[in-house]
């Protein structure tokens, strides 16, 4: 979705600049403009020539309700911008969404493709020992005559696969030329046996077909469903196919059990159907609410009070802690099971569990600790993968996962909880100021600037600050008695109070 709005935004073509290679792209339509269809026919004409131009237009239409009819489909703005034309102005994955969305859009409006479809039938005659034949003495006898079929298929006209790709099929095959009672030979007789295979999992496109089988979502928020799933810990990817962890298990089984009417998949299509008759005034929008909240207050308030919270009651397990002896018990945290000493909080020992539920082998590296010389470990906190020493908690050593260590610049600034130096550290956001005595002094302040507060009389200094959307300004030292802010440093010669950055 992220590469599908760039392309809907706009992407700099070269002399042209920037242009909008495709149509509103959060949209299930199948709705073209006659101005889009009229140019695609021409170009189809022009380009393939008139055989593949059918006499009238292509008309698609969903048999899925509530399609979005505002929109037009996901097309090309102009189908004279081929996927090879703008192709040296894109990114690889931006040219392969592009290369697809305009392939779709010129295939949909030409001729079909033609076979020649040759079906036959095979009437066996068996001579002699049919044990023997099938080379097992266990295989009880069968008849004498079997009926056999075979069908092929044979390409006489390419159509829209010209465009499209031909998708050959697996057991797509040419049969030999035959005639009408014609002796053929046995050569060998193939026993094969097939077994019943569970569903497929889940991958990203096969959910997504599914969640439009049955009327669940738009196409604006699929791309959400399936971050939200992973962001959270609910499942996780592996070769393309989703696993559910023990975190969905455990969480679907709680939602069910509580909210069986929310959680039952038609729930959701339902809700959809009622929104898109609110939008044409069928029904009264209060109406559609009262029906839906006054079951699930309901539900909400006997869930607050029947619910059990797993993260109060921990599993015995058989292991011990390596740092006190007390049992370790099998608690719950934002990402799954894990391994956590029964003393907790005097003991905080920690350790991961794998996919079995057994101890986790911490992954070893090459790399030594600088303080003790023990191996480092690659351990997993909330922010990330790093690399700790084997030896923890005797020694506490840490560095990133490329093994550097973080970066710090001294300041002549002192720390106002502990007397200790304060110094610039850097994170994945930027630049920060902390404790040197960090982790026992956790103490963070404003970045300083060297830059004194453009305001007159005020005598503070500019610090730099972050907003709650993440993005970086500069404020006075003497907030709030000075609410001077600015998105960038200012000359020292300016003076004067910029707007806010938001």
């Amino acid at each position: 979705m992220l590469i599908a709005q760039q392309l809907y935004e706009g992407v700099d073509i070269g002399a042209e600049g920037a242009v909008g290679l495709i149509t509103y792209m959060r949209t299930d339509s199948f709705h073209i403009s006659e101005q889009a269809l009229t140019s695609c026919r021409k170009f189809i004409a022009d380009t393939y020539g008139n055989n593949y131009l059918p006499e009238k237009p292509n008309v698609h239409a969903s048999d899925k309700k509530g399609t979005q009819g505002a929109h037009e489909a996901i097309r090309p703005t102009g189908v004279e911008y081929t996927p090879e034309s703008v192709k040296n102005f894109l990114t690889k994955d931006q040219y392969r969404l592009y290369e697809l969305i305009w392939n779709r859009f010129v295939a949909s409006q030409m001729k079909p493709a033609l076979y020649a479809v040759t079906d036959i039938e095979i009437v066996t005659q068996y001579i002699g020992d049919t044990k023997k034949l099938l080379s097992s003495e266990s295989i009880v006898t069968p008849p004498k005559q079997y009926l056999l079929k075979a069908r092929g298929r044979e390409l006489l006209f390419d159509g829209h696969t010209r465009v499209s790709g031909n998708e050959v099929e697996k057991d797509e095959q040419i049969l030999p030329t035959l005639e009408k009672d014609q002796q053929l030979e046995l050569v060998a007789v193939v026993p094969t046996q097939h077994f019943t295979q569970p569903p497929p999992r889940f991958s990203e496109a096969s959910l997504v077909k599914t969640l439009e089988k049955m009327g669940i979502g738009r196409p604006s928020t699929y791309a959400a469903i399936i971050s939200t799933i992973q962001d959270r810990g609910y499942v996780r990817q592996e070769k393309r196919a989703f696993y559910a962890t023990d975190l969905g298990i455990l969480v679907t089984e709680k939602l069910v059990e509580h909210f069986p009417k929310i959680m039952d998949v038609k729930f959701t299509s339902h809700m959809e159907d009622e929104l898109d008759k609110i939008e044409v005034e069928k029904i009264g929008w209060l109406d559609v609410l009262r029906e839906f909240y006054g079951p699930f207050k309901v539900d909400l308030e006997k869930a607050g009070g029947e619910m059990k919270s797993v993260k109060g009651t921990p599993e015995e397990s058989n292991q011990i802690c390596t740092l006190c002896g007390k049992p370790m018990v099998i608690r719950w945290g934002r990402h799954g099971k894990f391994l956590g000493c029964s003393a907790f909080p005097t003991c905080k020992n920690t350790l991961p569990l794998d996919e079995k539920g057994e101890p986790a082998t911490p992954e070893t590296t090459d790399q030594k600790c600088e303080k003790c010389g023990s191996a480092m470990v690659v351990k997993t906190s909330r922010h990330g993968k790093f690399l700790a020493c084997s030896a923890y908690p005797a020694c506490k050593s840490t560095k990133s996962l490329t093994g550097e260590t973080p970066r710090v610049e001294p300041t002549n600034e002192k720390c106002e909880k502990c007397g200790s130096p304060m110094v610039i550290r850097f994170s994945k956001k930027g630049r920060f100021m902390g404790c040197s005595a960090y982790p026992k002094c956790r103490n963070l302040k404003s970045l300083p600037t060297g830059v004194k507060c453009p305001n007159e009389g005020c005598g503070g200094e500019l610090v730099q600050r972050r907003s709650k959307k993440g993005g970086i300004f500069f404020g006075c030292s003497k907030y709030p008695e000075c609410d001077y802010i600015a998105k960038e440093l200012p000359n020292t010669s300016d003076t004067g109070k910029e707007e806010s950055p938001g």
